[in-house]
């Protein structure tokens, strides 16, 4: 059998590759059906050859990854690996999607190919099925089949709990948490907005958290672009009005109406609001089927080239970066039905943070610190975008319902043993989880007995920031924290400081060198860094460097140490992306980044066993 495997999918990517999926199920079945006529001859042939427990199985693997965030798509390249040792027959070698660039153009040369592939591989290479994978993949004609989907009033509806409706579209129980609390962490005078949101668990036992791991928020969109959405739709229902979205499926003559899926019975506004993504850039494949709604000829030119050229789609989407109610209005000619949107858009999906509180202290409390995205397109010149989170966060007003999910972080958890010294390094809200283990570490202070307080292991803290007035967001808590000796030292970077060099947590590292080399090899003791993929590439480099001074080793010596200390689990991550593509990130910091990534997607593959079975 063929099994086509596209690991970490979206909704609406599944939805894209739903047709190339029941052509390759249709390829199969007709070569089960031939196969098992080929005579035993071949059978008995082939079992002398094919070894591994899955010797009859055909596969591909397309990764999806974010050339952003580090170990970009290793699982995809670790599947693929793993299946070719189980003795599976590689269909096509593996391809990854970046999504940061050209991500839809790598799927399509993917599905193609591998279609191409099993089509040879099954003995069906007769014309019919080529032309039909060149229709499916390369069609740049495709019209919107208006006809299939409808929008049923239903009478005396009501809107649905988003809580309960989020959970049936994302198949995962998620909880209403009540907004608390939001402070402002930075000064009034800076450029920049970090928040401290204290969200109320009501009570959930699920919402079971430990320090290191993470919350999940679903957001709603900004009620502007809402509004501005369902202005600009044509042939809709009222926005207020409650309805099922509905599509056809036809079968011969007959045709029957279901439910679409992942849309809940509510009102237009509440599925743009909470349900889709309308901020996202629309998708080459969403391009195509605005084409025929367009009445300009030059509007339509335009969609067309963006829908297949993806070149210019890409520094489209990288200048513009529009939202579904820009294209509206950039495209003015186009009427747009509300079928469409309903049903094409992807889901809006939740924004992970680091949790910035302990349980122990806070019992039915969750803390985030969330730094407020703000930005403008083209250079600074476009219009004003803001992150979809982290701005509504900011906007809603306290006793806002928040559905959440907790998401797991083993691999940045506290050592089990408490005598085990802490090493502690972020920048910016990279200090966000590190809250949560000083809060940790003076409950369990507070709870031991005093002769039991010198069996607690060191715990110090790097921290980097712009300026202390405007940027050391939990200033006086570390400050609190050293005098009650939960945190043993800590020590502040300033990257902007009138009057002063620049200062980064590598270089405080480099000068605290011989501390540091005690701490991580004399002492065993565990390193955390939190922040961007820029600064844990520098940490990583100067952590070698004082592993080279300290220790006397080999540049190679020294990484195959840190090799070593994350097989140990005893180097812990909890890394964000960055867009390489964000005006003020050089060159020369893209290019450290991705050798970053490149060198920790080798860490990984060398210890996939140990990560992923």
């Amino acid at each position: 059998m063929m099994h086509s495997m596209i690991l970490e999918k979206t909704d609406s990517q599944l939805r894209r590759c739903s047709t190339f999926v029941r052509m390759s199920v249709q390829v199969e079945k007709l070569a089960q059906t031939k196969n098992s006529t080929a005579g035993s001859s071949r059978s008995s042939s082939l079992a002398d050859t094919e070894i591994g427990p899955l010797c009859n199985v055909r596969y591909s693997v397309f990764g999806l990854g974010s050339k952003a965030y580090p170990r970009y798509a290793a699982f995809g390249a670790y599947m693929d690996q793993l299946f070719a040792e189980l003795g599976a027959e590689r269909l096509y070698p593996v391809i990854f999607g970046d999504e940061l660039c050209g991500q839809e153009q790598s799927f399509r040369h993917w599905a193609q190919r591998v279609f191409e592939a099993a089509c040879q591989t099954f003995c069906f290479d007769e014309e019919i099925y080529a032309n039909a994978a060149k229709e499916v993949f390369n069609n740049s004609n495709r019209t919107w089949p208006e006809n299939r989907f409808r929008l049923i009033p239903v009478e005396n509806g009501k809107e649905p709990e988003i809580s309960d409706a989020l959970s049936q579209i994302h198949a995962k129980k998620l909880y209403p948490c009540i907004l608390s609390q939001r402070i402002q962490l930075q000064h009034p005078d800076s450029d920049r907005q970090t928040i401290l949101v204290k969200l109320n668990t009501q009570g959930a036992s699920e919402l079971i958290y430990v320090p290191g791991d993470h919350v999940g928020i679903f957001p709603a969109n900004n009620s502007d672009i809402v509004d501005g959405i369902l202005a600009r739709l044509h042939k809709g229902p009222p926005s207020d009005t409650v309805i099922r979205t509905e599509t056809s499926n036809a079968i011969g003559a007959n045709k029957s109406w279901g439910q679409v899926q992942h849309l809940p019975v509510c009102s237009m506004r509440t599925a743009f609001t909470y349900i889709l993504d309308v901020t996202a850039p629309p998708s080459q494949e969403l391009l195509q089927l605005l084409v025929s709604q367009a009445s300009s000829d030059t509007d339509k030119e335009m969609l067309k080239n963006l829908a297949t050229d993806y070149r210019d789609y890409e520094n489209w989407k990288k200048n513009w970066n529009p939202t579904i109610l820009e294209v509206l209005e950039q495209f003015s000619s186009l009427k747009v039905p509300a079928s469409l949107l309903l049903t094409q858009l992807p889901l809006l999906n939740q924004r992970y943070y680091s949790i910035s509180s302990s349980l122990k202290m806070h019992p039915g409390e969750i803390h985030a610190t969330v730094v407020v995205v703000k930005f403008r397109t083209q250079n600074g010149a476009g219009p004003f975008h803001e992150g979809v989170c982290s701005g509504w966060l900011n906007r809603c007003p306290t006793g806002t319902i928040v559905t959440c999910c907790i998401g797991s972080a083993s691999s940045f958890h506290l050592p089990e043993d408490r005598s085990t010294p802490i090493l502690m390094i972020g920048a910016g809200t990279g200090i966000a989880p590190f809250r949560s283990f000083w809060q940790q570490r003076m409950i369990d202070l507070e709870m031991s007995a005093s002769s039991d307080i010198h069996s607690f292991g060191e715990m110090i803290l790097y921290f980097g920031c712009r300026m202390a007035l405007h940027d050391n967001i939990y200033g006086k808590e570390l400050t609190d924290m050293e005098k009650s000796r939960v945190l043993s030292k800590y020590y502040i970077a300033l990257s902007r400081e009138p009057d002063l060099p620049k200062i980064y947590v590598q270089d405080l590292l480099l000068n605290n060198a011989a501390l540091v080399f005690e701490m991580i090899v004399s002492k065993g003791g565990h390193i955390y860094v939190c922040g961007n993929v820029l600064m844990a590439h520098d940490v990583n480099k100067a952590i070698e460097e004082v592993l080279q001074q300290q220790g006397r080793m080999k540049p190679e010596e020294a990484t195959a140490f840190i090799y070593g200390l994350r097989d140990d689990n005893r180097y812990h991550e909890d890394i964000f992306g960055v867009n390489l593509k964000t005006p003020g990130v050089t060159q020369k910091r893209s290019v450290m980044a991705l050798e970053f990534l490149r060198s920790s997607s080798a860490s990984l593959r060398k210890r996939a066993d140990s990560i992923f079975i």
